[in-house]
């Protein structure tokens, strides 16, 4: 008898309405990401304009960013801001990308938008870019965050870009997708055309795959004969 009652005020305890309220506590959650990237005379100019549902229940007091070591490009040249105030961010550098923790604004509320900022020289031939990514999760799994990309005058968008362009051989285009990617990688030139170095090394790569594929099956056939 004193298990089963021992049993059931768990399950009472559970069940109380202080559980359902530790159950149900806020998480901070990514209400929208509008994210904006223009080419001019090589440099890549970058703006984030991040909406944050429910700051406060950030532990610590400070957002956390990530952003990937790719091209060369920096973490220390970028800025947050919080309307015209910059906020104080701490940078830890590790092997493959860093860590952005970024300080609340003196005044915090229930939605917190702020804007990221940066310039980026991405070496000459290559096209992939890093993006500062906030790390909360899109509120609701649905398609919140955008990114608009806009190449420079004269050239056009390439159909093998990432985020996928639906319609390239244009100047500018748009996605959406559920989460803030840690880099894009926009193609452009001055025309649109299907044979170029970045789809003649996706080919090797796939010829190189089917050939660790074919060869596998082989010996497993190979195999097979010598144990029957």
């Amino acid at each position: 008898m004193k298990r089963r009652g021992l049993a059931f005020l768990f399950v009472l305890l559970l069940t109380m309405p202080g559980a359902a309220v530790y159950a149900d506590a806020e998480k901070a959650t990514l209400g929208q990401v509008d994210v904006r990237i223009e080419v001019k005379d090589g440099v890549y100019a970058v703006q984030e304009h991040v909406t944050l549902q429910h700051p406060s229940a950030v532990q610590g007091g400070k957002l956390e960013h990530s952003f990937a070591h790719i091209n060369g490009v920096k973490s220390e040249s970028i800025a947050f801001l919080a309307g015209e105030q910059e906020l104080g961010a701490e940078i830890q550098s590790g092997e493959v990308m860093d860590r952005i923790f970024v300080q609340f604004p003196a005044e915090s509320p229930d939605v917190l938008e702020y804007t990221i900022k940066y310039q980026a020289e991405v070496p000459k031939g290559e096209y992939a870019l890093p993006l500062v990514v906030p790390m909360y999760p899109v509120e609701k799994s649905e398609n919140r965050v955008h990114i608009s990309f806009q190449a420079p005058e004269g050239n056009v968008i390439q159909p093998n870009s990432f985020p996928v362009v639906n319609h390239s051989g244009q100047n500018q285009v748009t996605s959406s997708m559920v989460n803030v990617p840690s880099q894009v990688s926009y193609i452009f030139g001055t025309e649109e055309t299907v044979f170029h170095s970045h789809n003649l090394i996706s080919a090797v790569t796939l010829l190189v795959l089917v050939g660790i594929l074919v060869g596998w099956g082989a010996v497993e056939r190979k195999n097979a004969r010598k144990g029957a």
